[in-house]
Protein backbone atom coordinates (compact mmCIF):
# COMPACT_ATOMS: atom_id res chain seq x y z
CA UNK A 1 0.00 0.00 0.00
CA UNK A 2 1.63 2.89 -1.37
CA UNK A 3 3.23 5.48 1.99
CA UNK A 4 1.65 3.05 4.21
CA UNK A 5 3.68 -0.03 5.53
CA UNK A 6 5.67 -2.30 3.20
CA UNK A 7 3.56 -4.48 0.52
CA UNK A 8 5.62 -7.72 2.25
CA UNK A 9 3.78 -6.85 5.46
CA UNK A 10 0.05 -6.25 3.99
CA UNK A 11 0.52 -9.22 1.60
CA UNK A 12 1.91 -11.60 4.67
CA UNK A 13 -0.64 -10.98 7.05
CA UNK A 14 -3.48 -11.22 4.50
CA UNK A 15 -1.97 -14.63 3.12
CA UNK A 16 -2.06 -16.17 6.75
CA UNK A 17 -5.12 -14.73 7.13
CA UNK A 18 -6.47 -16.34 3.91
CA UNK A 19 -4.71 -19.34 4.99
CA UNK A 20 -6.05 -19.47 8.12
CA UNK A 21 -9.54 -18.48 6.35
CA UNK A 22 -8.94 -21.79 4.06
CA UNK A 23 -8.32 -23.81 6.87
CA UNK A 24 -11.88 -22.64 8.67
CA UNK A 25 -13.72 -23.41 5.26
CA UNK A 26 -12.06 -27.01 5.38
CA UNK A 27 -13.17 -27.47 8.86
CA UNK A 28 -16.86 -26.06 7.74
CA UNK A 29 -16.64 -28.71 4.77
CA UNK A 30 -15.64 -31.58 7.18
CA UNK A 31 -18.31 -30.28 9.43
CA UNK A 32 -20.95 -30.72 6.34
CA UNK A 33 -19.37 -33.63 5.14
CA UNK A 34 -19.77 -35.54 8.20
CA UNK A 35 -22.72 -34.01 9.61
CA UNK A 36 -24.50 -32.13 6.80
CA UNK A 37 -27.21 -29.22 7.48
CA UNK A 38 -28.36 -30.55 10.92
CA UNK A 39 -29.95 -30.15 14.46
CA UNK A 40 -25.67 -31.41 15.48
CA UNK A 41 -24.20 -28.48 13.42
CA UNK A 42 -27.00 -26.43 14.99
CA UNK A 43 -26.02 -27.12 18.53
CA UNK A 44 -22.14 -26.48 17.42
CA UNK A 45 -22.66 -22.84 15.40
CA UNK A 46 -24.78 -22.18 18.53
CA UNK A 47 -22.02 -23.37 21.42
CA UNK A 48 -18.99 -21.72 19.30
CA UNK A 49 -20.68 -18.61 19.28
CA UNK A 50 -20.54 -17.61 22.81
CA UNK A 51 -16.55 -17.90 23.27
CA UNK A 52 -16.49 -16.00 20.14
CA UNK A 53 -18.53 -13.32 21.76
CA UNK A 54 -17.03 -13.11 25.22
CA UNK A 55 -13.27 -12.85 23.66
CA UNK A 56 -14.58 -10.51 21.16
CA UNK A 57 -16.14 -7.63 23.61
CA UNK A 58 -13.84 -8.10 26.35
CA UNK A 59 -10.52 -8.82 24.44
CA UNK A 60 -9.86 -8.71 20.53
CA UNK A 61 -12.63 -6.17 19.62
CA UNK A 62 -11.74 -3.94 23.35
CA UNK A 63 -9.02 -4.58 25.12
CA UNK A 64 -6.52 -4.70 22.16
CA UNK A 65 -7.60 -1.31 20.11
CA UNK A 66 -7.14 0.19 23.81
CA UNK A 67 -4.01 -1.22 24.66
CA UNK A 68 -2.32 -0.43 21.12
CA UNK A 69 -2.25 3.40 21.33
CA UNK A 70 -0.80 2.85 25.41
CA UNK A 71 1.41 0.53 25.25
CA UNK A 72 3.25 1.54 21.74
CA UNK A 73 3.93 4.93 23.59
CA UNK A 74 6.05 3.29 26.10
CA UNK A 75 8.06 1.30 23.95
CA UNK A 76 10.69 3.87 23.98
CA UNK A 77 11.39 2.28 27.66
CA UNK A 78 11.35 -1.50 26.82
CA UNK A 79 11.25 -1.84 31.06
CA UNK A 80 8.08 0.43 31.56
CA UNK A 81 6.42 -1.24 28.26
CA UNK A 82 6.68 -5.02 29.65
CA UNK A 83 6.03 -3.52 33.35
CA UNK A 84 2.40 -2.78 31.64
CA UNK A 85 2.32 -5.76 29.82
CA UNK A 86 2.37 -7.63 32.65
CA UNK A 87 -0.18 -5.83 34.99
CA UNK A 88 -2.55 -6.10 31.65
CA UNK A 89 -1.72 -9.55 31.07
CA UNK A 90 -2.51 -10.55 34.58
CA UNK A 91 -6.08 -8.66 34.98
CA UNK A 92 -7.21 -10.26 31.66
CA UNK A 93 -5.90 -13.94 33.04
CA UNK A 94 -8.08 -13.56 35.96
CA UNK A 95 -11.04 -11.97 34.08
CA UNK A 96 -11.00 -14.56 31.36
CA UNK A 97 -11.09 -17.22 33.83
CA UNK A 98 -14.13 -16.01 35.94
CA UNK A 99 -15.59 -15.27 32.41
CA UNK A 100 -14.97 -18.98 31.27
CA UNK A 101 -16.29 -20.27 34.84
CA UNK A 102 -19.60 -18.10 34.61
CA UNK A 103 -19.92 -19.20 30.81
CA UNK A 104 -19.85 -22.73 32.15
CA UNK A 105 -22.56 -22.45 34.99
CA UNK A 106 -24.53 -20.18 33.19
CA UNK A 107 -24.45 -22.15 29.77
CA UNK A 108 -28.34 -23.63 30.04
CA UNK A 109 -29.67 -19.74 30.19
CA UNK A 110 -26.96 -19.09 27.39
CA UNK A 111 -28.17 -21.41 25.35
CA UNK A 112 -31.68 -20.85 26.18
CA UNK A 113 -31.82 -16.96 25.36
CA UNK A 114 -28.99 -17.23 21.99
CA UNK A 115 -31.62 -19.91 20.27
CA UNK A 116 -34.87 -19.98 21.65
CA UNK A 117 -36.15 -21.75 19.00
CA UNK A 118 -33.83 -25.47 19.26
CA UNK A 119 -35.65 -27.92 20.75
CA UNK A 120 -34.93 -30.06 23.50
CA UNK A 121 -32.44 -32.55 22.49
CA UNK A 122 -30.75 -29.70 20.41
CA UNK A 123 -30.72 -27.39 23.21
CA UNK A 124 -29.09 -30.09 25.44
CA UNK A 125 -26.29 -30.76 23.21
CA UNK A 126 -25.63 -27.13 22.59
CA UNK A 127 -25.19 -26.67 26.16
CA UNK A 128 -23.11 -29.48 26.78
CA UNK A 129 -20.62 -28.36 24.11
CA UNK A 130 -21.15 -24.39 25.51
CA UNK A 131 -19.40 -25.97 28.56
CA UNK A 132 -16.99 -27.87 26.64
CA UNK A 133 -15.86 -25.01 24.54
CA UNK A 134 -15.70 -22.61 27.78
CA UNK A 135 -11.60 -22.45 28.34
CA UNK A 136 -11.84 -21.15 24.57
CA UNK A 137 -12.40 -17.34 26.23
CA UNK A 138 -9.15 -17.34 28.39
CA UNK A 139 -7.03 -19.42 25.49
CA UNK A 140 -8.31 -17.19 22.40
CA UNK A 141 -8.52 -13.85 25.12
CA UNK A 142 -4.59 -13.94 26.03
CA UNK A 143 -3.74 -14.67 22.49
CA UNK A 144 -5.00 -12.25 21.44
CA UNK A 145 -3.94 -9.76 24.04
CA UNK A 146 -0.21 -11.10 23.31
CA UNK A 147 -0.95 -10.53 19.37
CA UNK A 148 -1.57 -6.45 20.35
CA UNK A 149 1.86 -6.30 22.09
CA UNK A 150 2.98 -8.14 18.81
CA UNK A 151 1.22 -5.76 16.68
CA UNK A 152 2.66 -2.66 18.67
CA UNK A 153 6.50 -4.25 18.63
CA UNK A 154 5.90 -4.33 14.30
CA UNK A 155 5.37 -8.18 14.27
CA UNK A 156 2.12 -8.85 12.42
CA UNK A 157 2.87 -12.82 11.46
CA UNK A 158 2.42 -14.51 14.21
CA UNK A 159 -0.66 -13.27 15.73
CA UNK A 160 -2.34 -13.76 12.15
CA UNK A 161 -1.54 -17.47 12.36
CA UNK A 162 -3.99 -18.21 15.38
CA UNK A 163 -6.59 -18.89 12.78
CA UNK A 164 -4.54 -21.31 11.40
CA UNK A 165 -3.46 -23.08 14.67
CA UNK A 166 -7.37 -23.26 15.42
CA UNK A 167 -9.03 -24.36 12.50
CA UNK A 168 -6.22 -26.48 11.17
CA UNK A 169 -6.80 -28.50 14.44
CA UNK A 170 -10.46 -29.11 14.21
CA UNK A 171 -10.28 -30.01 10.60
CA UNK A 172 -8.07 -32.59 11.83
CA UNK A 173 -9.97 -33.74 14.70
CA UNK A 174 -13.40 -33.59 12.95
CA UNK A 175 -11.32 -36.01 10.26
CA UNK A 176 -9.82 -38.58 12.79
CA UNK A 177 -12.23 -38.69 15.90
CA UNK A 178 -15.66 -37.23 13.85
CA UNK A 179 -16.50 -40.53 13.05
CA UNK A 180 -16.12 -41.88 16.73
CA UNK A 181 -17.08 -39.17 19.24
CA UNK A 182 -19.12 -37.09 17.12
CA UNK A 183 -19.32 -32.81 16.84
CA UNK A 184 -17.24 -32.69 20.11
CA UNK A 185 -14.31 -33.48 18.01
CA UNK A 186 -14.40 -30.25 16.70
CA UNK A 187 -14.31 -28.14 20.44
CA UNK A 188 -11.13 -30.53 21.40
CA UNK A 189 -9.43 -29.51 18.13
CA UNK A 190 -10.06 -25.97 18.22
CA UNK A 191 -9.24 -25.83 21.88
CA UNK A 192 -5.95 -28.07 21.51
CA UNK A 193 -5.38 -25.32 18.10
CA UNK A 194 -5.98 -22.12 20.92
CA UNK A 195 -3.71 -23.38 23.11
CA UNK A 196 -0.61 -23.85 21.08
CA UNK A 197 -0.92 -20.60 19.15
CA UNK A 198 -0.59 -19.16 23.35
CA UNK A 199 2.14 -21.46 23.72
CA UNK A 200 3.80 -19.74 20.36
CA UNK A 201 2.69 -16.06 21.40
CA UNK A 202 4.47 -16.33 24.55
CA UNK A 203 7.74 -17.99 23.66
CA UNK A 204 8.31 -15.47 20.43
CA UNK A 205 7.69 -12.54 23.01
CA UNK A 206 10.10 -13.79 25.44
CA UNK A 207 12.97 -13.97 22.78
CA UNK A 208 12.06 -10.25 22.02
CA UNK A 209 12.55 -9.49 26.12
CA UNK A 210 9.35 -10.02 27.80
CA UNK A 211 9.86 -11.76 30.78
CA UNK A 212 5.66 -12.51 32.44
CA UNK A 213 5.07 -11.67 36.25
CA UNK A 214 2.19 -11.73 37.80
CA UNK A 215 1.20 -7.68 38.60
CA UNK A 216 -1.96 -6.30 39.84
CA UNK A 217 -0.90 -3.01 39.60
CA UNK A 218 -4.05 -1.16 38.85
CA UNK A 219 -3.50 2.53 39.90
CA UNK A 220 -0.53 2.48 37.37
CA UNK A 221 -1.31 5.61 35.06
CA UNK A 222 -0.52 3.38 31.60
CA UNK A 223 -3.28 0.70 33.36
CA UNK A 224 -5.97 3.31 34.19
CA UNK A 225 -5.97 5.10 30.97
CA UNK A 226 -6.25 1.83 28.80
CA UNK A 227 -9.08 0.82 30.91
CA UNK A 228 -10.69 4.93 30.07
CA UNK A 229 -10.27 3.69 26.35
CA UNK A 230 -11.59 0.13 27.30
CA UNK A 231 -15.12 0.53 28.45
CA UNK A 232 -16.31 2.43 25.58
CA UNK A 233 -14.80 0.15 23.45
CA UNK A 234 -16.06 -3.18 25.04
CA UNK A 235 -19.62 -1.47 24.91
CA UNK A 236 -19.23 -0.37 21.34
CA UNK A 237 -18.21 -3.83 20.41
CA UNK A 238 -21.16 -5.20 22.01
CA UNK A 239 -23.32 -3.63 20.27
CA UNK A 240 -21.30 -5.16 17.28
CA UNK A 241 -22.52 -9.17 18.31
CA UNK A 242 -25.41 -8.02 17.75
CA UNK A 243 -25.41 -9.13 14.26
CA UNK A 244 -24.45 -12.71 15.24
CA UNK A 245 -26.84 -12.95 17.70
CA UNK A 246 -29.69 -11.31 16.60
CA UNK A 247 -28.70 -13.86 13.14
CA UNK A 248 -28.78 -16.94 15.86
CA UNK A 249 -32.47 -15.58 17.32
CA UNK A 250 -33.95 -15.47 14.43
CA UNK A 251 -32.31 -18.06 12.38
CA UNK A 252 -33.47 -20.65 15.13
CA UNK A 253 -36.94 -20.09 14.36
CA UNK A 254 -36.70 -21.15 10.99
CA UNK A 255 -36.69 -25.19 9.76
CA UNK A 256 -34.51 -27.37 11.24
CA UNK A 257 -30.49 -26.81 9.69
CA UNK A 258 -31.38 -22.89 8.19
CA UNK A 259 -29.63 -21.86 10.84
CA UNK A 260 -26.62 -23.75 9.62
CA UNK A 261 -27.25 -22.97 6.79
CA UNK A 262 -26.95 -19.00 7.38
CA UNK A 263 -23.73 -19.48 9.17
CA UNK A 264 -22.06 -21.43 5.97
CA UNK A 265 -22.75 -18.59 4.44
CA UNK A 266 -21.58 -16.40 6.85
CA UNK A 267 -18.12 -17.84 6.51
CA UNK A 268 -18.18 -17.23 2.62
CA UNK A 269 -18.26 -13.93 3.44
CA UNK A 270 -16.10 -14.05 5.52
CA UNK A 271 -12.98 -14.76 2.74
CA UNK A 272 -13.33 -11.18 0.76
CA UNK A 273 -15.11 -9.69 3.89
CA UNK A 274 -12.61 -10.15 6.66
CA UNK A 275 -8.69 -11.45 5.16
CA UNK A 276 -7.87 -8.29 3.05
CA UNK A 277 -10.51 -5.50 5.19
CA UNK A 278 -9.11 -7.10 8.60
CA UNK A 279 -5.27 -7.31 7.78
CA UNK A 280 -5.69 -3.90 5.97
CA UNK A 281 -6.98 -2.68 9.49
CA UNK A 282 -4.18 -4.62 11.64
CA UNK A 283 -1.38 -2.74 9.23
CA UNK A 284 -3.07 0.97 9.06
CA UNK A 285 -4.45 0.98 12.73
CA UNK A 286 -0.35 1.97 14.23
CA UNK A 287 0.13 4.36 11.36
CA UNK A 288 -3.22 5.66 12.50
CA UNK A 289 -2.19 6.12 16.25
CA UNK A 290 1.01 7.90 15.03
CA UNK A 291 -0.23 10.08 12.87
CA UNK A 292 -2.88 11.41 15.61
CA UNK A 293 -0.02 11.73 18.22
CA UNK A 294 2.55 13.91 15.49
CA UNK A 295 1.16 17.30 16.79
CA UNK A 296 2.77 18.77 13.94
CA UNK A 297 0.38 17.04 11.83
CA UNK A 298 -2.30 19.26 9.98
CA UNK A 299 -5.87 17.85 9.84
CA UNK A 300 -5.06 17.81 5.52
CA UNK A 301 -2.79 15.08 6.36
CA UNK A 302 -4.80 13.36 8.21
CA UNK A 303 -7.72 13.53 6.37
CA UNK A 304 -5.03 12.35 3.59
CA UNK A 305 -4.10 9.30 5.41
CA UNK A 306 -7.35 8.07 6.39
CA UNK A 307 -8.54 8.87 2.59
CA UNK A 308 -6.02 6.27 1.09
CA UNK A 309 -7.14 3.90 3.71
CA UNK A 310 -10.50 4.43 2.63
CA UNK A 311 -9.73 4.17 -1.00
CA UNK A 312 -7.08 1.20 -0.70
CA UNK A 313 -9.99 -0.70 1.19
CA UNK A 314 -12.21 0.21 -1.77
CA UNK A 315 -9.97 -1.06 -4.45
CA UNK A 316 -8.81 -4.04 -2.41
CA UNK A 317 -12.31 -5.68 -1.45
CA UNK A 318 -14.33 -4.36 -5.06
CA UNK A 319 -12.86 -7.38 -7.50
CA UNK A 320 -13.23 -10.06 -4.43
CA UNK A 321 -16.80 -9.59 -3.92
CA UNK A 322 -17.80 -9.36 -7.58
CA UNK A 323 -15.59 -13.09 -7.98
CA UNK A 324 -17.66 -14.55 -5.09
CA UNK A 325 -20.63 -12.70 -6.41
CA UNK A 326 -20.78 -14.38 -9.51
CA UNK A 327 -19.26 -17.53 -8.24
CA UNK A 328 -21.09 -18.11 -5.28
CA UNK A 329 -22.59 -21.17 -6.43
CA UNK A 330 -19.47 -22.99 -7.82
CA UNK A 331 -17.49 -21.76 -4.80
CA UNK A 332 -20.35 -23.29 -2.63
CA UNK A 333 -20.43 -26.40 -4.66
CA UNK A 334 -16.38 -26.73 -4.06
CA UNK A 335 -16.64 -26.31 -0.38
CA UNK A 336 -19.44 -27.86 0.87
CA UNK A 337 -21.57 -30.07 -1.37
CA UNK A 338 -20.18 -33.60 -0.34
CA UNK A 339 -21.87 -36.12 1.78
CA UNK A 340 -24.64 -35.10 4.48
CA UNK A 341 -24.61 -31.52 2.96
CA UNK A 342 -27.51 -31.94 -0.25
CA UNK A 343 -27.40 -29.74 -3.73
CA UNK A 344 -30.71 -28.22 -1.95
CA UNK A 345 -28.39 -26.95 0.71
CA UNK A 346 -25.61 -25.84 -0.89
CA UNK A 347 -28.05 -23.61 -3.41
CA UNK A 348 -29.71 -22.00 -0.36
CA UNK A 349 -26.42 -21.32 0.99
CA UNK A 350 -24.92 -19.66 -2.14
CA UNK A 351 -28.16 -17.30 -2.82
CA UNK A 352 -27.44 -15.96 1.40
CA UNK A 353 -23.99 -15.66 0.61
CA UNK A 354 -24.39 -13.78 -2.73
CA UNK A 355 -26.84 -11.15 -0.67
CA UNK A 356 -23.77 -11.08 1.70
CA UNK A 357 -21.32 -9.59 -0.62
CA UNK A 358 -23.23 -6.84 -1.06
CA UNK A 359 -21.81 -5.61 2.42
CA UNK A 360 -18.09 -6.26 1.80
CA UNK A 361 -17.17 -3.45 0.13
CA UNK A 362 -18.92 -0.80 2.67
CA UNK A 363 -17.76 -3.55 5.76
CA UNK A 364 -14.06 -3.31 4.88
CA UNK A 365 -14.53 0.54 4.24
CA UNK A 366 -16.42 1.26 7.78
CA UNK A 367 -13.90 -0.83 9.41
CA UNK A 368 -11.22 1.62 8.53
CA UNK A 369 -13.15 4.51 9.63
CA UNK A 370 -13.71 3.09 12.49
CA UNK A 371 -9.96 2.51 13.63
CA UNK A 372 -9.55 6.46 12.83
CA UNK A 373 -11.86 7.20 15.18
CA UNK A 374 -9.86 4.71 17.50
CA UNK A 375 -6.61 5.91 16.52
CA UNK A 376 -8.00 9.76 17.61
CA UNK A 377 -9.23 7.98 21.01
CA UNK A 378 -12.70 9.37 20.23
CA UNK A 379 -14.04 6.02 22.09
CA UNK A 380 -17.10 7.49 23.02
CA UNK A 381 -18.04 8.99 20.03
CA UNK A 382 -17.73 5.67 17.65
CA UNK A 383 -20.20 4.01 20.93
CA UNK A 384 -23.06 6.41 20.02
CA UNK A 385 -22.42 6.27 16.45
CA UNK A 386 -22.20 2.12 16.61
CA UNK A 387 -25.66 2.09 18.64
CA UNK A 388 -27.49 3.97 15.76
CA UNK A 389 -26.39 1.39 13.45
CA UNK A 390 -27.07 -1.48 15.42
CA UNK A 391 -30.40 -0.05 15.92
CA UNK A 392 -30.78 0.39 12.39
CA UNK A 393 -29.83 -3.59 12.15
CA UNK A 394 -31.81 -4.97 14.81
CA UNK A 395 -34.77 -3.12 13.20
CA UNK A 396 -34.32 -4.06 10.22
CA UNK A 397 -33.50 -7.55 10.62
CA UNK A 398 -36.88 -8.00 12.56
CA UNK A 399 -38.88 -6.21 9.79
CA UNK A 400 -36.92 -8.08 6.51
CA UNK A 401 -36.86 -11.60 8.53
CA UNK A 402 -40.91 -11.37 8.25
CA UNK A 403 -40.75 -10.41 4.37
CA UNK A 404 -38.25 -11.81 3.15
CA UNK A 405 -37.93 -14.91 5.63
CA UNK A 406 -34.20 -16.37 5.80
CA UNK A 407 -32.81 -14.06 3.47
CA UNK A 408 -34.11 -10.76 5.07
CA UNK A 409 -31.20 -11.05 7.43
CA UNK A 410 -28.53 -10.77 5.20
CA UNK A 411 -30.20 -7.71 3.78
CA UNK A 412 -30.34 -6.21 6.46
CA UNK A 413 -26.92 -6.51 7.49
CA UNK A 414 -25.71 -5.31 4.21
CA UNK A 415 -28.43 -2.06 5.11
CA UNK A 416 -26.66 -1.40 8.17
CA UNK A 417 -23.25 -1.41 6.93
CA UNK A 418 -24.43 1.04 4.26
CA UNK A 419 -25.63 2.98 6.74
CA UNK A 420 -22.77 2.78 9.26
CA UNK A 421 -20.45 4.06 6.24
CA UNK A 422 -22.20 7.28 5.74
CA UNK A 423 -22.58 7.83 9.49
CA UNK A 424 -19.11 7.33 10.25
CA UNK A 425 -17.07 9.02 7.43
CA UNK A 426 -18.98 12.29 8.98
CA UNK A 427 -17.10 12.39 12.03
CA UNK A 428 -13.58 10.17 11.36
CA UNK A 429 -12.45 12.74 8.96
CA UNK A 430 -11.44 16.65 10.03
CA UNK A 431 -14.06 18.83 8.39
CA UNK A 432 -15.32 17.79 4.90
CA UNK A 433 -11.68 15.54 4.42
CA UNK A 434 -14.01 13.04 3.14
CA UNK A 435 -14.70 14.43 0.01
CA UNK A 436 -10.50 13.44 -0.83
CA UNK A 437 -12.25 10.19 -1.28
CA UNK A 438 -13.92 10.86 -4.47
CA UNK A 439 -11.13 11.42 -6.44
CA UNK A 440 -9.84 10.35 -9.98
CA UNK A 441 -8.04 7.03 -8.53
CA UNK A 442 -11.88 6.16 -6.73
CA UNK A 443 -13.48 6.42 -10.28
CA UNK A 444 -10.43 4.29 -11.64
CA UNK A 445 -11.22 1.32 -9.25
CA UNK A 446 -15.31 1.72 -10.08
CA UNK A 447 -14.45 1.45 -13.73
CA UNK A 448 -11.96 -1.33 -13.09
CA UNK A 449 -15.00 -3.09 -11.26
CA UNK A 450 -17.54 -2.62 -13.86
CA UNK A 451 -15.52 -3.75 -16.23
CA UNK A 452 -14.63 -6.86 -14.27
CA UNK A 453 -18.53 -7.08 -13.47
CA UNK A 454 -18.92 -7.64 -17.17
CA UNK A 455 -16.36 -9.93 -17.24
CA UNK A 456 -17.60 -12.08 -15.13
CA UNK A 457 -20.73 -12.47 -15.91
CA UNK A 458 -20.10 -13.90 -19.43
CA UNK A 459 -17.26 -16.22 -18.33
CA UNK A 460 -19.04 -17.22 -14.58
CA UNK A 461 -21.42 -19.54 -16.11
CA UNK A 462 -18.65 -21.77 -17.68
CA UNK A 463 -17.11 -22.42 -14.17
CA UNK A 464 -20.69 -24.09 -13.32
CA UNK A 465 -20.12 -27.07 -15.43
CA UNK A 466 -17.16 -28.32 -13.37
CA UNK A 467 -16.74 -30.86 -10.88
CA UNK A 468 -14.00 -31.52 -8.48
CA UNK A 469 -10.77 -31.34 -8.72
CA UNK A 470 -11.21 -29.69 -12.39
CA UNK A 471 -13.72 -27.29 -10.69
CA UNK A 472 -11.22 -26.15 -8.14
CA UNK A 473 -8.30 -25.41 -11.35
CA UNK A 474 -11.33 -23.99 -13.11
CA UNK A 475 -12.15 -21.11 -9.95
CA UNK A 476 -8.23 -21.06 -9.57
CA UNK A 477 -7.88 -19.88 -13.12
CA UNK A 478 -10.73 -17.20 -13.36
CA UNK A 479 -9.45 -15.86 -9.61
CA UNK A 480 -6.02 -14.93 -11.13
CA UNK A 481 -7.05 -13.81 -14.65
CA UNK A 482 -9.56 -11.55 -12.98
CA UNK A 483 -6.98 -10.28 -10.85
CA UNK A 484 -4.84 -9.66 -12.98
CA UNK A 485 -7.76 -7.63 -15.61
CA UNK A 486 -8.79 -5.72 -12.80
CA UNK A 487 -5.70 -4.61 -11.28
CA UNK A 488 -4.17 -3.57 -15.26
CA UNK A 489 -7.51 -1.74 -15.87
CA UNK A 490 -6.96 0.43 -12.29
CA UNK A 491 -3.39 1.06 -13.26
CA UNK A 492 -4.49 2.06 -16.88
CA UNK A 493 -6.79 4.08 -15.79
CA UNK A 494 -4.47 5.67 -13.22
CA UNK A 495 -5.09 4.14 -9.70
CA UNK A 496 -1.90 4.55 -7.80
CA UNK A 497 -2.41 1.07 -5.81
CA UNK A 498 -2.74 -0.98 -8.98
CA UNK A 499 0.68 0.78 -10.43
CA UNK A 500 2.11 -0.01 -7.23
CA UNK A 501 1.15 -3.60 -7.35
CA UNK A 502 2.58 -3.62 -10.44
CA UNK A 503 5.97 -2.01 -10.12
CA UNK A 504 6.84 -4.18 -7.02
CA UNK A 505 5.66 -7.23 -8.41
CA UNK A 506 7.96 -6.30 -11.78
CA UNK A 507 10.54 -5.86 -9.70
CA UNK A 508 10.63 -8.90 -7.81
CA UNK A 509 10.06 -11.13 -10.65
CA UNK A 510 13.37 -9.19 -12.19
CA UNK A 511 15.56 -9.95 -8.51
CA UNK A 512 14.63 -13.40 -8.24
CA UNK A 513 16.64 -15.16 -10.99
CA UNK A 514 19.62 -12.98 -8.70
CA UNK A 515 18.06 -13.77 -5.58
CA UNK A 516 17.47 -17.67 -6.17
CA UNK A 517 21.47 -18.14 -7.72
CA UNK A 518 23.58 -15.42 -5.62
CA UNK A 519 22.14 -14.69 -2.60
CA UNK A 520 24.47 -15.20 0.20
CA UNK A 521 23.43 -17.69 3.51
CA UNK A 522 20.85 -16.03 5.66
CA UNK A 523 19.76 -13.71 3.17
Amino acid sequence: MPRFEPLRALTSVAALAALGMALGYARDASLAAVFGASALTDAFFVATIIPAIVVAVSVSGALVPATLPVFGARLADRAQAWRLANALLTWSAALLTLAAILVFFAAHRLVTWLAPGLNVETRALAITLTQLGAPLIFLAGLSALLGAFANALGSFRLPALVTVWVNGAAFLAILLLGPRIGIVSALLGMLCGAALQLLMQGASLYQQGWRPKITFAWRHADVRETLRLFIPLAAFVALAQSVPIVERMLGSLFSSGDLSLLAYANKLFQIPGLVISSSLAIILYPRLIRAHAEPARAPEAWNEILTRGVRASFFLTLPLALWFWFNAAAVTRLLLERGAFSTRDAQTTAALAQLLMLAVVPAGILLVLTRGLHAQRKMNLALGLGALTTALYIAAAFFAARAFGLRGLPLAFVAAQIFGCALFARFAFHGRGWRAVWDRSFGATAAAGVSLAIVLWLTAPFVQNFYGLVLLGALGISLGGAALLYCGLAAWWGNPEARHYFSSGRARLKNFPHKLFFARAGD
